[in-house]
């Protein structure tokens, strides 16, 4: 099985490496990491796939009617929709028949008057402009669509663009581990990391400490119950108490982006762009494991 690269399936399929990202995003195609490789491949199946969507795209089902036809991967389930996609086609038909017949109208006029400078006398009849406005009604429906569809598109674009993500490289560390579980974990755990950094007195040995903090587990329980855990870095023969764990973090390259308290939605922007990028592939079985890898630093604690 030969593995092809984004870019080698952009140029097969005359399809941009954005809308292949998206497809993928979606679920309907499957990209594999190739070891050593920091580049999306795909295999003969993810090919193939491909292939049929481009098919049912041609037939002008959407992205959401081809998911559906083939997670069902029944026949039945294909015709219904390709039935559905059948009447909008005869009703685009006669619509643009319409505005045929009213431009032949038109020619008509025209070519009876054959004139100088009669085309006002053309414009002012009642008929004929009342035949195309109600024709320029049918041209308003044909392009809503397409751009509300650009308006969404362009909007989606201006707010998943992170505006200041940048590559650092984390390096190895020690850190105190303070995990809480509740309605509010990270309040309580933070309340044990400043008592445990008060009562040791970290800061006098280690200045620069820095504070990173994670759900750890993120899924909430019937009572809204969830746990958060938090790393302070510490010197490496630092002695911590039983309450709390001593671990060692061996570092790694990582996507940062800087966020303002309260704007979690740009979590999403960055867990996109570590899906979708280009250049590197994201690793969701690197520590820490509570968020598949993600970490929030805490800049101003």
């Amino acid at each position: 099985m030969e593995l092809q690269t984004i870019s080698q399936v952009s140029k097969i399929f005359k399809i941009s490496t954005r809308t292949l990202r998206y497809y993928e995003e979606i679920g309907l195609i499957e990209s594999l990491k190739k070891e050593g490789y920091a580049y999306r491949t795909y295999d003969d199946e993810a090919i193939k796939r491909l292939k049929q969507i481009m098919i049912l795209r041609k037939l002008r089902l959407s992205l959401k009617e081809i998911e559906q036809i083939l997670k069902n991967n029944e026949i039945s389930y294909a015709i219904e929709a390709l039935n559905d996609k059948l009447e909008e086609v005869n009703y685009d038909i006669k619509a643009l028949d319409d505005v045929k017949n009213a431009i032949l109208m038109f020619i008509n006029k025209l070519n009876d008057i054959n004139k100088k400078n009669m085309l006002e006398k053309v414009l002012d009849d009642e008929t004929l402009l009342h035949t195309i406005s109600a024709i320029a009604d049918i041209n308003k429906s044909f392009n809503v669509k397409k751009i509300e569809m650009e308006d969404l598109r362009m909007a989606n674009n201006v707010l998943d663009t992170l505006k200041n993500l940048r590559i650092v490289c984390l390096p190895p560390m020690n850190v105190a581990s303070i995990r809480a579980y509740g309605k509010e974990p990270e309040d309580m755990a933070m309340r044990m990391l400043i008592e445990f950094v008060e009562e040791s007195e970290l800061l006098k040995y280690k200045a620069d400490a820095k504070v990173y903090g994670f759900n750890n587990h993120g899924e909430p329980d019937s009572e809204g119950k969830y746990g958060y855990e938090y790393w302070i870095t510490i010197p490496k023969d630092f002695e911590v108490p039983v309450s709390l764990e001593k671990k060692s973090f061996t570092g790694g390259m990582y996507g940062a982006h800087c966020i303002k308290f309260g704007n979690f939605n740009e979590w999403q922007q960055l867990e996109r762009w570590a899906n979708n990028n280009e250049e590197y592939v994201l690793d969701y079985n690197r520590e820490p494991r509570g968020m598949c890898g993600y970490l929030e630093e805490h800049m101003n604690v």
